[in-house]
C-alpha cells in the first residue's frame, strides 16, 4: 500500500510530460514554413486594364511604352488605344498572357527573335513569327503567349 501514493504521482508527472511533449510538438509544427515552390504566377497580374499576365520566367516584362518602345516588344489591340510594350532580359524568356483583340506585333529589339501564340475564337492559329523591325499584321486573335530568343 505504500507503493499507491507514488503511483499516483507518477501518472500525474507522465501525464504531465506528454501534455507538453504534444505541445511543443504543435508549436514546432506551425514554426515550419510551407514550401516554396516557384509557379511563375504573376501577382497582381492583372493590374493593367486591358491585359491579364498569367505567368512567365521573369524575361519577358511589361513596361511602359517609352521613347517610342525603343528595344521593346510592341504591341497593338483594339482594346485601348496605347500600345503595350515588353521588355527582354536573358537568352530566352517566356510569358503567358490574355490580351484579346491583338492585331500587330513590333520587335525592335535587335537581339531577340519572337515568337505570339494567338487564338481566334478559341482555335489556336499558326504562330506568329516577328520580324525585326517591321510589324507582323494578323487578323484581330488574343495574344496568349509570347516566346523570346536571343
Amino acid at each position: 500500500m505504500k507503493f499507491l501514493p507514488w503511483i499516483g504521482a507518477a501518472a500525474v508527472l507522465a501525464a504531465g510530460v506528454l501534455t507538453f511533449a504534444q505541445a511543443g510538438s504543435a508549436a514546432e509544427a506551425e514554426d515550419v514554413p510551407s514550401s516554396l515552390v516557384e509557379d511563375y504566377s504573376y501577382p497582381a497580374g492583372d493590374a493593367v486594364e486591358g491585359i491579364r499576365l498569367i505567368k512567365g520566367d521573369g524575361n519577358i516584362t511589361l513596361v511602359e511604352c517609352a521613347n517610342g518602345g525603343s528595344g521593346l516588344l510592341r504591341v497593338r489591340s483594339y482594346v485601348r488605344d496605347d500600345e503595350f510594350c515588353f521588355a527582354f532580359r536573358g537568352a530566352q524568356g517566356y510569358l503567358a498572357l490574355v490580351l484579346e483583340d491583338a492585331y500587330q506585333l513590333r520587335d525592335l529589339d535587335a537581339d531577340h527573335s519572337v515568337e505570339a501564340k494567338v487564338t481566334d475564337d478559341g482555335v489556336t492559329q499558326t504562330p506568329v513569327t516577328v520580324p525585326e523591325d517591321r510589324w507582323a499584321v494578323f487578323e484581330p486573335a488574343t495574344l496568349l503567349e509570347l516566346r523570346s530568343q536571343a
